[in-house]
């Protein structure tokens, strides 16, 4: 049955009656239900700026406001990395659908973290931070990329069952004498 239009809608609703219910199409019970890529690497991503506890590597340095930084970040902060590459603007490129596998932001995270640890000395803050999420990001991207993988081979395991049903069908001129 098809959705009542607007005109129906009045016309249920000037007589009184509801309006008759129109279930969700069911959707494929053996689906696996999968996280899209982007909704996966912006949860590596959330999980990353948690990490980066003083915003270090969050967003670009804005020498024109020191009223956003504590006199004690400011120094540190002026070399921490160069624009565009900061964790903002890795979420700006998630939104946009850039990253269309793991590897691609894999590569612009290392040139965050690289970047922000070749830029300081190794006695920063910032320096040692980096360093410490660079291995905690690694260790969160590959496991993206196994659920990746896994979610790949569920759904082409899917595919197969539905393909297999398909064909084991009985074709209607079969049981015809």
């Amino acid at each position: 049955m098809a959705a009542p239009s607007a005109a129906q809608e009045r016309v249920f609703r000037k007589r009184g009656a509801p309006a008759p219910f129109v279930p969700e199409p069911v959707a494929y019970r053996n689906a696996p239900r999968a996280k899209p890529l982007v909704d996966e690497l912006s949860a590596v991503l959330s999980k990353l700026v948690r990490r980066d506890e003083h915003s270090w590597l969050y967003e670009p340095f804005d020498p024109a406001r020191p009223e956003l930084y504590a006199p004690t970040q400011l120094a540190a902060r002026a070399a921490v990395v160069p624009p565009p590459l900061h964790f903002c603007t890795l979420r700006e490129r998630l939104g946009a659908g850039a990253y269309v596998d793991v590897a691609a932001f894999r590569a612009d995270f290392l040139a965050v973290v690289d970047g922000a640890a070749e830029r300081n000395a190794p006695s920063t803050a910032v320096h040692s931070a980096s360093v410490r999420l660079r291995a905690y990001g690694l260790d969160e991207l590959a496991r993206a990329e196994a659920r990746a993988v896994k979610r790949a081979q569920q759904q082409r395991d899917a595919d197969e069952r539905r393909r297999h049903a398909r064909a084991r069908r009985p074709s209607p001129v079969s049981y015809t004498h």
